[in-house]
């Protein structure tokens, strides 16, 4: 809801009730008003005169007076005939008479009578049919009128009456037949001719026209939009406008300004820009009218939430609206104006207004950069006495800069907002709609919340950051926060879009910075909720984020004084569902607010609530799944509670004794009995529960026993939990045991009821969770009973779905209960079991098992058994096509959130070792394996744990089966693309570990709701692996990932690209680093030089830096002619491109600085004789990167100049060229010396590889995103693995790398004086224009006020054949910037001077002339050019201000308005650049 939509108001319609109907009938287009018509009596006389009226051209008066007759006599109607015959006759009839006026009627005198005459009786006899089929002819003759009006021919002024009376009579009489909408437009337009005439002309004073202007403001109401327009356009004509002002009330306006509908409020603003103009507003009634509260609102609203056009019109009736006060206003928050103060307010509301201009109609980043203090100005003026603008009106501003169309000026608004103190945003608090509307939802946007690095290499979200500090200043500055808190939590909840997950921590990271801060926050109940919303209802992508709003939302409701106890305990177990955690947060925020007893009291009703609970949702009998999960969260609310006020009051007797009132039922009581004996009790407490406990058991036992399993469900709905500390209840649990496993043997729990079964396997799987569990030690015989179960349970149509729910909810439970039980006897390993009869149940129920839970379950199950079985049972189990059935499923839904826990299972389980050496020798199966690999990758862009399990998987394998994994060389091509997966880098991965940081920075306790690994530890895991390559087989599989890293796309040696395709380029080099001792020999040589001609086109700095890299390697390693090849050959044409000639140095210095550092002095010395020159030569180049790369290189390499004293003359020339270069006031920015470069062996480890030498000695690479740390490796890596390849040492960044983070401030810029003044038109006697013509086009570019755009204007006017060319000043032709750029096209093309307040004259003066007026303008309704557009031959084209455009009230002077298409990020054009695109498009069709 905007800012304004929320204030109510409404104008009454002043008009009589048969007017007042007649408007409710118009608001529908469907409801079109009827026509009168007569009737037809002699068919025979329609013949007559339609034989008298052929060849009329060459009749006499006679013959036409005779036809007059007999239609006036007959008083025929066209609808009203008996047979089509005579209705065609009398149409032809009425058609030659139209077509034989019109060419009489601008005749001599005698000729114009009988036109007169034939008009007359046309208007008369006129009908639906008539006007339907020949309303052009209609057209015609209004114009045909209204030339007669202009020449002040009075004689026609009958003829035009006739036409005014039988229109007002067709559009007000209610009959039987519909008028249709087209021909109420062309009446409108017939209107419109006759009254768009010059104010001189006569017009005839009609009884009608204050009828008819009232109808146009009925009309202009209609939901049919050309009907609205036609209206529209009726009522502003010059001769209607005074009339509609003394015939209509002013609260008809209303009937368009308050309306939703964009048409008709459009429109009345356009009346009303005309209204402003009069002297209406400074009139008795107009001061009234100005006076309401309403009538500004209006204006607020539409300036705020309506159209570019609709803004402008707003902008000019607010200005002359306040120019026009002539009394004193107090409309408090809305609009004040004090007499007195006039001229300071008048100033005030001039600023406003340029200041709206800036940011929502002429949009311009620098220019509201400028602004901002003049913004801060009007919202906390200098003198708190002094006027000042109301904050409706401040609200509107910026909401409007929040939604202008740049997005840079939406970014310079944000800035703005983001800096305003606690003292300014107090003025938000009556309309804090804007924060929690228009700006929370702007800097919500997920592309602000980018990762920024840090001095000491940390990770951190400046904009985050802003957002909570701007939350809590706001919560701060309001006296009373929570119904802020409440919009900004209820617009998270219940928002129409997704907000980013990152934001909602920063929003709730702020809350409870203020919170913490104020101490008298008090929250209610509501607000509790909302709280718990925004961290269970929204789906969140990411457990990392959604845990630490949990952790916020827990420490916010800490604080919280006001909230009932019932409130807050229930949110905070609704949140997080830790018991140990929830205790303590129950526990301290009791204690700390003296509640311990309000929360007692909660606890002891909780419990008998549940006690007595007559909930069928909580039955798993009936309700299965669905029961057993509330029944399993409701007892560890219970749990929690009991913990709570055991820890309050030390004893549990008082609960006891709770228990012994509402005990006549064993059913939920025992579960609380059950939940007592998960805590150290009492001695005696100890034994009665014990005894209370076992006594059920005892009872449930008894009752197996004599009646089997039947209504099992319905007499013990629950069992307690049993513990083995407890004796007596133990020894009862052994005998519930026997009776339900003689159950299973006996096939008893085949012949129950689903619901009895689902109660006897979860009283088992309660069983099995004691030590010594009776059910563990008989596990083996219930595995095939397990088995034989599922397949009955699942053995029905799980398509449908909803026919079938019920048995879905109990196969699911049932299916829980049986794996809970399993998984406990793997774990507790009792005795040997054979699970293969399971995994044979679920083959052969897995094709009904849609059910997603289920799918789930059986991932879940198998992952535990399959790495057990033996490859023969695995191949006779054909456990493999059973993994792949699954996978068909869940790959279907792309691994949906519902299944992520299925398809990280299957994954887990699909890629384990096992299943993998079990494949390697099927083909078919490695096969299938190979495509399921490059399926999930790209599967990693919405499901974000997929690439990290995955890669971890292939890892494991490595590790422990190495020759088998060497052997599957298909895995090297998936590495390759996993590695290169650009997601695993992308911001929204790494704003997980940095929201991380910030919370535990705060001290908040996170607990992760789900577990995971960090995605980037995908891309670790491939280093890793391809580092570890080892044992037999390995070259091969290392030529492989050569394979896959040269055939990868985009590629390795394609220098073209964005921003995507250098980090997959940098991928690929890096790979190409960590194998580079698996390339062939052979291939080594086509390598290089690939290399070389890479190099010579490269951008990149990172791509560079590794490729400088691998060539180094190559070079130093390899025979000493690659030197001469590869180095000193190229480096000998100082020709070459600068950046591949500084490549080549930056190896060539690399290489010596290795050989020094190896102990080879020999080959160093000779290398830096080589290059040293070289370095010299290049370091005072006037070509700058090469000159600047050679002398960072020189000032790197004098420490070996002084220690091996090679040359004096090169130590002194290097001296000397250090001191001049660090004199420098620029070169100090760079690095340079060491830190650009590196070692060959020191820095070889996977650090330094995956980007940590790019990151260091490149200051355009150090912000990028996609290097590995040193965390990332510890993470990923495997205990117990040693790599060849070192993986480094957590790496500092140096001083290139550094990001300079910027901070947002309130703006330091102050307006210019000349964006707030009005520019003067001085007036010149205009010059005789030259006569020629080359086409009939005008430009009208009396608003264009720059020379220079004036001069191309002209220029483009003449090459492309315009008429005549209007500009505001006739001197500017002299001017030195028109005449530089219009040539000499001044004196070629005929010009005008017409000034800004002669245009409306000057558009009148064109129109009686014929032309239509076109102007080049964004409207609602205006017109996209194209090739489809048709320009009318005569036509002047209305160009715009360049910063206004074109102003309301020349706006309604326009017949059309032209836009034209833009599509890229600047949203604007130049004046010029508009006028030749619109001018060249007339020229096409005219010229």
């Amino acid at each position: 809801m905007s800012t304004f939509e929320t204030r109510k108001f409404h104008g009454p319609w002043h008009c009589d009730p048969a007017t007042y109907q007649m408007r409710a009938q118009c608001g529908f287009q469907d409801d079109a008003l009827k026509l009168v018509v007569g009737q037809i009596d002699v068919t025979s006389r329609v013949r007559f005169a339609h034989d008298l009226v052929q060849h009329l051209e060459t009749a006499d008066a006679a013959r036409v007076d005779a036809v007059l007759a007999l239609l006036l006599e007959s008083d025929v109607h066209i609808h009203k005939l008996s047979t089509t015959e005579s209705g065609e006759l009398l149409a032809q009839t009425y058609s030659r008479l139209q077509k034989h006026a019109i060419s009489l009627i601008s005749g001599a005198e005698k000729e114009y009578v009988t036109a007169r005459k034939i008009c007359e009786v046309l208007q008369e006899q006129v009908g639906r049919q008539v006007i339907k089929k020949y309303r052009d002819t209609l057209v015609l003759q209004a114009r045909v009128a209204r030339t007669a009006l202009v020449t002040e021919d009075l004689s026609f002024r009958p003829a035009a009456h006739a036409f005014v009376d039988v229109i007002l009579a067709t559009l007000d009489n209610d009959v039987e037949e519909h008028l249709p909408d087209t021909d109420i437009v062309h009446v409108f337009e017939f209107l419109t001719t006759l009254y768009d005439v010059p104010q001189h002309a006569t017009v005839p004073e009609f009884e009608a026209v204050p009828d008819i202007s009232r109808l146009g403001f009925i009309f202009q109401t209609t939901t049919d939009p050309a009907i609205a327009r036609a209206a529209a356009k009726f009522l502003l004509t010059s001769h209607v406008l005074d009339t509609v002002l003394t015939n209509v009330s002013t609260d008809a306006v209303w009937l368009g300004l308050s309306t939703h509908l964009e048409l008709q409020s459009t429109a009345a603003l356009y009346f009303w820009s005309a209204v402003v103009e009069t002297g209406y507003m400074t009139s008795d009634s107009g001061q009234a009218f100005i006076s309401r509260s309403e009538y500004w609102l209006t204006l607020a609203k539409h300036l705020a939430g309506g159209s570019s056009e609709r803004r402008k019109l707003c902008l000019y009736i607010l200005e002359r609206s306040v120019a026009s006060v002539r009394v004193t206003i107090d409309l408090p928050g809305i609009f004040a104006f004090s007499i007195a103060q006039r001229q300071q307010l008048l100033k005030l509301w001039s600023k406003f207004i340029t200041l709206v201009e800036i940011t929502a109609i002429d949009t311009s980043a620098h220019q509201t950069r400028a602004a901002t203090p003049d913004i801060q100005s009007l919202l906390q003026p200098s003198y708190p006495s002094g006027p000042r603008i109301p904050s409706l009106w401040l609200t509107c501003l910026l909401e409007m800069g929040l939604a202008a169309s740049l997005s840079s000026v939406r970014v310079e608004i944000a800035k703005f907002l983001f800096g305003l103190g606690e003292s300014k945003l107090k003025i938000f608090e009556r309309e804090y709609s804007l924060l929690v509307d228009a700006f929370l939802p702007f800097i919500a946007q997920a592309s602000f919340f980018t990762i920024e690095m840090q001095n000491d290499g940390s990770d951190v979200c400046l904009h985050g950051d802003r957002v909570s500090e701007f939350i809590e200043r706001v919560v701060l500055a309001f006296d009373q926060p929570v119904d802020f808190v409440e919009s900004v939590l209820w617009s998270i909840v219940d928002g129409e879009r997704k907000t980013f997950e990152a934001h909602i921590v920063y929003v709730a990271r702020g809350i409870w910075a203020a919170v913490r801060q104020r101490g008298d926050v008090f929250f209610n109940g509501r607000t509790c909720e909302l709280l718990v919303r925004a961290c269970q209802e929204i789906k969140y992508e990411s457990v990392v984020l959604q845990s630490c709003v949990v952790g916020y939302t827990i420490n916010i409701l800490k604080t919280a004084r006001k909230p009932e106890a019932a409130d807050l305990v229930g949110s905070i177990l609704k949140c997080r569902g830790d018991v140990e955690d929830d205790v303590n947060d129950i526990v301290e925020w009791a204690i700390k607010f003296d509640k311990k007893t309000e929360v007692e009291e909660h606890i002891k009703l909780e419990i008998k609530d549940f006690v007595l609970s007559k909930d069928e949702t909580l039955d798993v009998g009936k309700n299965g799944l669905p029961a057993y999960r509330a029944l399993q969260t409701k007892l560890s609310d219970m749990r929690t509670l009991i913990s709570v006020f055991l820890r309050l009051t030390g004893e549990l007797y008082s609960l006891q004794d709770l228990l012994k009132i509402h005990s006549s039922k064993y059913d939920k009581t025992m579960l609380v009995y059950g939940e007592f004996m998960k805590f150290a009790l009492e001695p005696a407490l100890k034994l009665e529960v014990d005894l209370t406990v076992g006594a059920y058991l005892t009872l449930a036992s008894t009752f197996i026993k004599d009646h089997n399993l039947e209504s099992l469900s319905s007499t013990f709905p629950t069992l307690p939990a049993v513990q083995p500390t407890y004796g007596f209840s133990g020894q009862q649990a052994e005998g519930l045991c026997r009776e339900l496993v003689a159950q299973f043997e006996n096939d008893g729990i085949f012949r129950a009821s689903q619901g009895d079964v689902a109660i006897a396997v979860q009283m088992l799987e309660q069983l099995s969770r004691m030590e010594l569990s009776p059910v563990l030690l008989r596990l083996p015989d219930l595995v095939n009973k397990f088995a034989e179960l599922l397949e009955a349970e699942g053995s029905f149509d799980s398509w449908n779905v909803h026919e079938n729910r019920q048995k879905f909810r109990h196969i699911e439970f049932v299916a829980i209960e049986i794996f809970t039980i399993v998984r406990a006897g793997i774990t507790a390993r009792k005795m040997s079991t054979d699970y293969s009869p399971l995994v044979k149940a679920i083959r052969n129920i897995i094709p009904n098992a849609h059910s997603q839970t289920l799918l789930s379950l059986y991932c879940e199950f198998l992952h535990e058994v399959v790495p057990k079985l033996s490859v023969d049972l695995f191949n006779d189990l054909q456990v493999f096509d059973l993994l792949m059935q699954i996978w068909t499923y869940l790959a279907d839904g792309n691994l949906s959130v519902a299944r992520h826990s299925a398809g990280a299972n299957l994954i887990e389980l699909i890629f384990h070792p096992v299943v993998l050496t079990y494949s390697t020798s099927i083909p078919e199966n490695i096969q299938r394996l190979q495509e399921v690999a490059h399926a999930l990758v790209p599967m990693g862009y919405a499901r974000r744990r997929v690439l990290p399990i995955f890669a971890n998987c292939l890892h494991i394998f490595q590790r422990d089966h190495s020759e088998v994994f060497n052997k599957n060389t298909w895995i090297a091509s998936v590495l390759v693309e996993l590695y290169c997966f650009q997601q695993n880098s992308a911001n929204v991965f790494l704003i997980d570990d940095s929201v991380l940081a910030t919370t535990h920075a705060d001290g908040i306790e996170v607990h992760l709701l789900g577990a995971g690994i960090r995605e980037s530890s995908a891309r670790a895991h491939v280093v890793l692996i391809l580092a570890n390559l080892h044992g037999n087989n390995a070259s091969d599989f290392g030529e492989a990932a050569l394979a896959a890293i040269m055939a990868s796309t985009p590629s390795l040696f394609t220098t073209a690209g964005d921003a995507a395709s250098e980090a997959h380029r940098v991928s690929l080099v890096e790979l190409f680093l960590l194998i580079d001792r698996y390339i062939p020999l052979a291939q080594r040589p086509t390598l290089l030089d690939m290399i070389q001609e890479t190099l010579k086109m490269e951008f990149s700095p990172a791509v560079r830096t590794s490729l400088e890299w691998v060539l180094a390697r190559a070079i130093y390693e390899r025979v000493s002619d690659q030197d001469e090849k590869h180095l000193w050959v190229p480096l000998s044409n100082s020709e070459d491109k600068p950046r591949y000639l500084s490549s080549l140095l930056t190896v060539a210095v690399v290489i010596s600085r290795t050989a020094f550092a190896s102990g080879n002095n020999q080959r160093g010395i000779e290398l830096l004789g080589k290059i040293t020159p070289i370095l010299l030569a290049f370091a005072t180049t006037n070509r700058a990167v090469l000159r600047h790369t050679a002398t960072s290189l020189l000032l790197g390499l004098k420490r070996y100049l002084v220690v091996l004293n090679v040359s004096q003359d090169l130590e002194d020339a290097v001296t000397i060229l250090e001191s001049h270069v660090l004199s420098s006031p620029t070169f100090g920015n760079f690095s340079y010396g060491d830190s650009v470069l590196w070692s060959l062996f020191e820095d070889y480890n996977l650090v330094s590889i995956c980007g940590g030498v790019a990151a260091r000695t490149n200051e355009q690479a150090s912000n990028l995103r996609r290097r590995l740390r040193y965390k990332d490796f510890m993470e990923a890596i495997i205990e117990g693995e040693n790599t060849p390849i070192a993986i480094g040492e957590p790496s500092t960044v140096s001083p290139a790398a550094i990001c300079k983070n910027e901070t947002m401030t309130n703006g330091t810029a102050t307006m210019q004086d000349v964006a707030l003044q009005t520019k003067s038109n001085t007036r010149v006697p205009t010059p005789r224009p030259v006569r020629v013509t080359n086409g009939h086009l005008i430009i009208l570019a009396s608003l264009v006020d720059k020379a220079p755009n004036l001069g191309g204007i002209c220029r483009l006017a003449d090459v492309l054949g315009a008429e005549l060319l209007c500009i505001p000043d006739m001197n500017m032709v002299r001017n030195k910037e028109f005449q530089a750029v219009a040539v000499t096209a001044d004196k070629w093309m005929p010009m005008k001077e017409v000034v800004e307040e002669d245009i409306p004259a000057y558009l009148h003066q064109c129109k009686r002339n014929g032309y239509s007026i076109w102007g080049v303008e964004q409207t609602d309704g205006s017109v996209l050019l194209n090739n489809e557009l048709k320009f009318p031959k005569k036509m002047v084209l209305v160009l715009g201000k360049e910063k206004e455009g074109i102003p309301p009230q020349l706006l309604r002077e326009l017949d059309c308005a032209v836009e034209i298409k833009q599509v890229g990020v600047v949203r604007s054009m130049n004046i010029q650049t508009a006028t030749a695109v619109v001018v060249n498009a007339y020229a096409v069709q005219h010229c």
